[in-house]
């Protein structure tokens, strides 16, 4: 681009006329170099590189180079688009990135350059945003969590899920495989979803599960030991006539109410019931067993 000519060159007033031949041309020949030729609007905004001031499609490996300057770049396919060095495209350098297709367009900087702090940069179907120079790097601007039309991502692992946050970003989703979704914290995988349901890795607490040995809330899911399955006869100290009593295996501590054969007071009870039908079996300490069976009135 010529140079752009001095205050003086254009107000002597003893200039000549074979000067002023000079300095004219000069002058609209830098105006050229820095709006274009043409004078219109489109080329003006285009010769300074505007932001969407110019477009280009591109279905195959390309090159940045110093034209693409706030070019909006469409893009469909797999392949890789390559930075140009950031010292050569100078801080402020930027170009919107837009990937069309289902393929996954990789950004690769210059050398040993970074985007984002990563060597290379994986831009998936959908996924759009501003490509920025730092003028040692290059960074961007919404390109990971873009949305034109239905969000994609990479698969991710349990160790480095797909979709995860900032400031942990070893927690959050990833796909397992075909018609798998997992949920993964701290890098290990909890849960996944399949076309078959839910599928639970670690343990399951709070309000889903059964709050005491004896909770009989509805659709919580009973844990091992409650009501005596799977583990020790869950202590009893209430009124084993309580006709509201659950099912379940009991062992009714001294201080338990209600009536017992003899003078027994500690014992094993197994309640079952089917409907209004309740059965209740004692036994004692010693091995003695007494049965009976009553209607409930709840």
């Amino acid at each position: 681009m010529p140079p752009l000519p001095t205050s003086a060159d254009l107000i002597n007033a003893l200039a000549t006329n074979a000067q002023m031949k000079v300095t004219h041309p000069a002058l609209r020949d830098y105006l050229a170099g820095v709006l274009g030729a043409d004078g219109t609007i489109p080329t003006a905004l285009a010769t300074l590189g505007a932001l969407g001031g110019q477009y280009l499609l591109r279905t195959t490996a390309y090159a940045v180079t110093g034209a693409d300057r706030g070019r909006v770049i469409d893009t469909t396919g797999t392949w890789t688009l390559t930075l140009l060095a950031a010292a050569s495209a100078g801080a402020g350098f930027s170009f919107v990135l837009r990937n069309l297709g289902a393929g996954t367009i990789t950004i690769d900087p210059n050398g040993s350059e970074t985007v984002d702090a990563a060597t290379t940069l994986a831009v998936g179907p959908g996924a759009s945003g501003l490509v920025i120079c730092t003028g040692t790097a290059w960074l961007t601007l919404a390109l990971p969590g873009s949305i034109m039309g239905a969000a994609r991502g990479g698969n991710g692992s349990a160790a480095a899920p797909a979709w995860s946050f900032t400031s942990d970003p070893d927690t959050g989703m990833f796909s397992v495989g075909a018609n798998i979704l997992g949920f993964t914290t701290a890098g290990t995988e909890q849960a996944r979803f399949t076309t078959t349901g839910m599928q639970v890795t670690g343990l399951l607490t709070g309000t889903a599960v059964t709050q005491s040995a004896i909770d009989t809330t509805a659709n919580r899911l009973m844990k091992v030991g409650d009501f005596g399955p799977g583990g020790a006869a869950t202590d009893y100290s209430g009124d084993i006539d309580d006709s509201a009593l659950a099912t379940g295996f009991y062992f009714a501590l001294a201080g338990s109410t209600g009536v017992k054969p003899g003078a027994f007071t500690t014992g094993f009870l197994t309640i079952t019931r089917r409907g209004l039908r309740v059965m209740q079996v004692w036994t004692t300490d010693t091995g003695r067993e007494f049965r009976r069976f009553f209607f409930s009135t709840v």
